[in-house]
């Protein structure tokens, strides 16, 4: 809708069929539907799926002969309007978690013990996204987390050196002549150079490392993100071809 808001704010506007089907419109009480299909008539019972309205229910499902449960897989990793207070990261506050419980209430209620039960996920795209964005989150907060351990454990290491070695160098000045002296700490202070420079050396090693597994696994991801993108591509090809078929078949 953000794209089309010069469409949108026209005076002339008329929602198009795209416009119709992604709208969001809350659902309280119940909405009867009558259509009719291939001379079957149909009768449509829209509920509202909040929990103030599931007690409204159980009488929609007496003499039912199917039951379609729609269910928003990008809803995962949001949290139920009624569930402000709920941590989101607890199960029983996830949206999407919400909704298969209430399915399975409703299906297990004593109304609707002979009707047949339908589950539809939707907004898979905003689903993937979603979960794609979140995963990768999470594995680029991961490496970050072990890459500051790693630079802390070596910062450790290379104090306790040090603290070591002036231990060593006031030892060895307090008992020993002025040019043996010199030699232990002019040889100390080669020893320092060298282990931070290799300590160095290391870290950028271990950071490169992680970089290089940070880019394959982007590279996987991109890979089977367009490997789904072009099985969908194939399902929807499929389908557009079947229903084609059903509908000019005589």
């Amino acid at each position: 809708f953000l794209d089309s808001l010069e469409r949108i704010g026209d005076p002339e506007y008329l929602p198009n069929e795209q416009d119709i089907l992604r709208t969001r419109v809350k659902t309280t009480g119940i909405v009867e539907t009558h259509f009719t299909f291939r001379n079957l008539q149909f009768k449509l019972f829209d509920v509202g799926g909040q929990r103030s309205e599931r007690k409204k229910w159980i009488h929609c499902f007496e003499d039912v002969t199917a039951i379609i449960f729609c269910v928003a897989l990008s809803g995962y990793d949001q949290r139920l309007l009624e569930d402000d207070v709920t941590s989101p990261s607890s199960p029983s506050s996830s949206s999407s978690s919400s909704s298969p419980s209430s399915s399975s209430s409703s299906s297990s209620s004593s109304w609707s013990w002979s009707s047949s039960s339908s589950s539809s996920s939707s907004s898979s795209s905003s689903s993937s996204s979603s979960s794609s964005s979140s995963s990768s989150h999470h594995h680029h907060h991961h490496h970050h987390h072990h890459l500051i351990i790693i630079i802390i454990i070596i910062i450790i290491i290379i104090i306790i050196i040090i603290i070591i070695i002036i231990i060593i160098i006031i030892i060895i000045i307090t008992t020993t002549t002025t040019t043996t002296t010199i030699i232990i700490i002019i040889i100390i202070i080669i020893i320092i150079t060298t282990t931070t420079t290799i300590i160095i050396i290391i870290i950028f090693i271990i950071i490169i490392i992680i970089i290089i597994i940070i880019i394959i696994i982007i590279i996987i991801i991109i890979i089977i993100i367009i490997i789904i993108i072009i099985i969908i591509i194939i399902i929807i090809i499929i389908i557009i071809i079947i229903i084609i078929t059903i509908t000019t078949s005589p």
